[in-house]
């Protein structure tokens, strides 16, 4: 910090090579400031997942949605269960 405070920092990295993609430092030196770096750390490795989730949603069925054709009422249902499923999993360990 500029009056010389030095704060712990979390470093974020890729599961794959283990190289590191970030590094989440607090604003500040209290418990609070502590806790804000943690969660903007854990919000920071799940935003891949939750982009990945979030084009799932938008591009499946999606030739169905744009030409106004049917979809399987069954099979629809049986997808969006399984997704809510995983974005149950994944959002359940954020802050």
């Amino acid at each position: 910090m500029a009056d010389g405070t030095i704060l712990p920092t979390d470093i974020v990295k890729s599961l794959g090579d283990f190289s590191i993609i970030a590094k989440m430092h607090p604003i500040g030196p209290t418990d609070q400031d502590q806790d804000r770096r943690r969660a903007n750390a854990q919000l920071f490795i799940a935003s891949r997942d939750m982009a990945l989730l979030l084009e799932e949603a938008f591009t499946a069925y999606s030739a169905e949605f744009e030409n106004d054709q049917d979809i399987s009422g069954a099979d629809f249902l049986e997808w969006f269960a399984n997704w809510r499923q995983r974005v149950k999993r994944l959002t359940q360990s954020l802050p």
